[in-house]
């Protein structure tokens, strides 16, 4: 049986299970909504098969598509496992679809079973696709291709050429336009690979850091149109709040809720207790994981580089001008 089988095998016996969990409301417990159970079956199954993964690297990192298809290097040119790390490789449907590729998960594990944007669906079932189930002969490796929707990098570049890459064109995470525009082939929220957070990306990660979940809100907010028009409301539960699910760096997967909140500016949101974030020579405060909380660290050049847990989707990888990597996080379009 393999890890895909194992995960739809074990989520028939989850629904029956209860759970507790502390969040940022407090502590809720009681019987669980089986598709939240079965969310969370979907989740601890990609969160293994990544585990798998690093198992499989020296230093233990999660899969990393940058670095599965590195750019090409100025003195051995384009070949496998050589040359610097492709940071602009390091966004979300290239992530799925690399892992996808090499058969660690399957085109429908990626999708929630709570999912209620209309633009979100398993690769082959919209008409948009170009072809009606993954294309596993994409992965060619001797051409420098390795998932469904990479592109090679060229043969030989410069001394100074920094990498280049662009949003997967075929494998999408577009979950910002409406329908006709918008189209997403994956629901999950995962860590942001840029920045310090890349050391958390790795089998070895603590228990106080964050890996993948259910997509958030804007920013998020918890008030306001951005809270209560967003799509992610009405995936588990009450639909006036938000509900989900975060797996843990130690693969523990919990669930966590967010109420709508009257001060914004005080009441800490979208987080677990044990989860804090501290600017440099700052006190820590509480870390909202689906909000870019280093913004908040004032002038300091390279602020966006810090470790805060920032869960989201990102089409693509930009050049913060420094030649360093910055995710450009993309939540779902307002519904009405």
């Amino acid at each position: 049986m393999n890890l895909i089988e194992l995960g739809v095998t074990s989520a028939s016996a989850l629904v029956l299970g209860s759970f507790v969990v502390a969040g940022t409301t407090g502590i809720r417990s009681g019987a669980a909504d089986p598709v939240l159970l079965l969310d969370q079956q979907h989740q601890r199954t990609i969160h293994q098969a990544m585990v798998i993964f690093g198992d499989r690297n020296a230093d233990g990192s999660l899969p990393r598509p940058g670095r599965i298809n590195r750019f090409t290097s100025f003195s051995l040119g384009r070949q496998q496992g050589v040359g610097p790390e492709n940071f602009e490789k390091n966004s979300s449907g290239h992530l799925y679809s690399a892992m996808i590729a090499q058969e660690y998960i399957d085109s429908n594990v990626v999708i929630s079973p709570g999912e209620r944007n209309p633009v979100v669906g398993a690769f082959g079932t919209r008409p948009e696709d170009p072809c009606e189930s993954y294309d596993y002969t994409a992965y060619d490796p001797a051409n420098d291709v390795y998932w469904m929707g990479d592109v090679a990098d060229p043969n030989v570049v410069g001394p100074s050429a920094p990498p280049r890459g662009f949003p997967n064109q075929l494998f999408r995470s577009r979950i910002h336009r409406p329908p006709g525009i918008g189209v997403s082939h994956t629901s999950y929220a995962h860590l942001m690979l840029a920045g310090q957070r890349r050391l958390d990306w790795n089998v070895k990660a603590s228990s106080d850091r964050v890996l993948l979940g259910t997509r958030g809100t804007k920013s998020g907010q918890a008030t306001g149109d951005n809270y209560q028009r967003s799509w992610t409301l009405l995936f588990f539960g009450d639909p006036d709040v938000w509900i989900g699910n975060v797996v843990r760096g130690d693969g523990r997967v919990e669930r966590l809720e967010q109420g709508e909140v009257e001060n914004p500016s005080t009441a800490p949101t979208f987080g677990f207790r044990d989860l804090v974030f501290q600017c440099r020579d700052d006190r820590p405060r509480p870390d909202n994981i689906f909000n870019a909380d280093f913004e908040g660290c004032g002038t300091t050049s390279d602020h966006w580089n810090m470790r805060d847990g920032w869960l989201g989707l990102n089409e693509i990888i930009i050049d913060d001008g420094d030649g360093n990597p910055r995710p450009l996080v993309r939540t779902d379009w307002l519904r009405d």
